[in-house]
């Protein structure tokens, strides 16, 4: 904890997101700005009580110790001089259309809130001055747009010429960051120099220095990026999987991933450069969407490495729940790509959302939050009509019961419990809870369009991707696809490939669904 006699300026605290102030360390409370805390545009402010380890551990990485040592080592990287990676492009072409518009304070915090949520290392550091000038400019404390990013006070009499001064302190001098956060804000404002925290430490392990972002930064940006990127290159052809066993849970889970565009492209040039013993599980997925390219129309494609890696997990000669294996998928591939040091991978990046719950005391009213990352919502369908429905019975507030310890006022006593996403995932995916003490069989009304912006801090507005199957008993049953490539349904039936109509979708008995970001914080 820092001296609280020692008076210091607010700070813009990049772990947590919050405004820290001296009132944190004497009372243990703070006042969340609209900026950057989840919550609907309509609320001015929440109060939010917490202890003081809360706020480092957070949806965060471990924060560093208070005061770290002397460095005389600069970074000479320009960070204006490389390019920039697919997400921080969009976000940068993003905000450009709203730099003469009165929006522009309300979008560059939601993309900025956006970048910081990402589970990256957070390794550059940033002047808190100008940190703090930057969050008050976003809260609409004032409307003067900042000046270019000054980092001149991390050096002795703040000369860049001069070494690093002396016991720099986090959250007091400087915060940290992850690499995409600040490529957007040198793009935006310019100005530097780049400082790397490891840099400042005298740490020369590259492998620590140079972690990889798990974006899509290795792609050619003059190619790829939010302005040219062109989903039509990435759509592939509707081929269908020869099921030589009981598969077909995977084969409807795989058919709805190869509808997704973004991973089809990820993969699709990441693949052609990796070796078989560091990316087993990113390989045997890139050869599935070779085969798919390669493969002639009418002939289907056979599934080989990829079944071989899963069989402990999931014996050939038993039936499966895709549900399973596709959670089991997304994070294998999320491990191998941490292990290869992606800070993030492109599973991350496309699927995960952030959850915010809240409760609030019954007695003195004050509420604490907390937030946890998710990949899917899955929902309950007992006696619903539609998927409406289950979504507002899954937000739906809750009473606790008696035994809730307030750390505000120190009593016993109920609470509410309430949950909202704070950040909604490019791709959302649902599942609906069929298989309980028996399968159930009733319709869930669904829609091409989503939206769940009455669940979000935020506006949300998806489109239907993909529709997974199940037709029989929960003892047995078959596994279908219905997946959207380009303008076109199909349905996918193992090897059997045919056209399907939207009304068709529609009316299906699913049991997951995957929709995808309409509105404009599309990646």
């Amino acid at each position: 904890m820092k001296n609280n006699n020692q008076k210091h300026i607010s700070q813009w605290n990049m772990l947590e997101c919050d405004l820290i102030n001296q009132e944190f360390e004497e009372q243990h409370q703070i006042i969340v700005p609209q900026f950057p805390k989840f919550k609907k545009p309509t609320y001015n402010q929440i109060q939010i009580t917490t202890n003081i380890q809360y706020r480092i551990n957070v949806c965060s990485p471990a924060k560093l110790d208070d005061t770290v040592s002397i460095s005389t080592k600069k970074s000479t990287t320009n960070s204006q001089a490389g390019s920039c990676n697919y997400i921080v492009n969009h976000y940068i072409q993003q905000i450009k259309d709203h730099f003469n518009k009165n929006t522009r304070q309300e979008t560059e915090a939601q993309i900025i809130r956006n970048l910081i949520s990402q589970k990256a290392k957070a390794v550059y550091m940033l002047d808190i001055k100008w940190a703090a000038n930057y969050t008050a400019f976003l809260q609409n404390q004032h409307l003067i747009i900042p000046s270019e990013i000054s980092n001149n006070n991390l050096f002795v009499d703040s000369d860049i010429r001069n070494p690093y001064r002396q016991n720099l302190k986090q959250d007091l001098d400087f915060v940290l960051m992850n690499r995409n956060t600040w490529q957007f804000l040198i793009a935006i404002y310019g100005g530097g120099p780049e400082i790397i925290f490891n840099d400042y430490l005298g740490i020369n392990n590259e492998s620590q220095v140079n972690s990889r972002e798990g974006s899509l930064q290795n792609i050619d940006i003059s190619t790829y990026n939010s302005q040219t990127f062109q989903k039509q290159k990435f759509i592939l052809p509707a081929i269908g999987l020869y099921n030589e066993n009981n598969f077909c849970f995977l084969h409807a889970a795989i058919q709805s991933l190869l509808s997704i565009e973004q991973l089809t492209c990820w993969v699709s040039i990441e693949g052609k450069t990796k070796k078989q013993e560091d990316y087993k599980w990113i390989l045997s997925y890139y050869q599935i969407i070779d085969q798919i390219q390669n493969c002639k129309k009418g002939q289907y494609v056979k599934i080989d490495t990829l079944k071989q890696l899963i069989k402990n997990q999931f014996a050939p000669n038993l039936q499966h729940d895709c549900q399973e294996f596709l959670c089991y998928l997304t994070d294998q591939l999320n491990k191998e790509l941490k292990q290869n040091k992606y800070d993030q991978a492109i599973t991350e990046i496309l699927f995960q959302g952030q959850m915010m719950q809240q409760i609030q005391c019954n007695q003195c009213k004050q509420t604490s939050s907390k937030f946890e990352s998710f990949f899917e919502l899955s929902l309950s369908m007992n006696n619903m009509k539609g998927l409406k429905q289950c979504l507002i019975q899954f937000f739906e507030q809750e009473v606790l019961d008696d035994d809730y310890m307030c750390n505000q006022c120190s009593r016993t006593t109920k609470a509410i419990k309430k949950y909202m996403i704070g950040t909604p995932p490019q791709f959302l995916i649902i599942h609906l809870k069929r298989f309980q003490e028996k399968k159930l069989h009733n319709y869930i009304e669904f829609q091409n369009n989503l939206d769940i912006s009455e669940f979000c801090s935020v506006k949300a507005q998806y489109k239907l991707k993909s529709v997974i199957v199940h037709y029989g008993t929960q003892e047995k049953g078959h596994y279908v696809n219905f997946s959207l490539r380009g303008n076109q349904w199909y349905y996918f039936d193992d090897h059997r490939v045919q056209f399907a109509r939207e009304q068709d979708v529609l009316r299906q008995q699913a049991y997951i669904l995957f929709f995808e970001r309409s509105d404009d914080q599309l990646l």
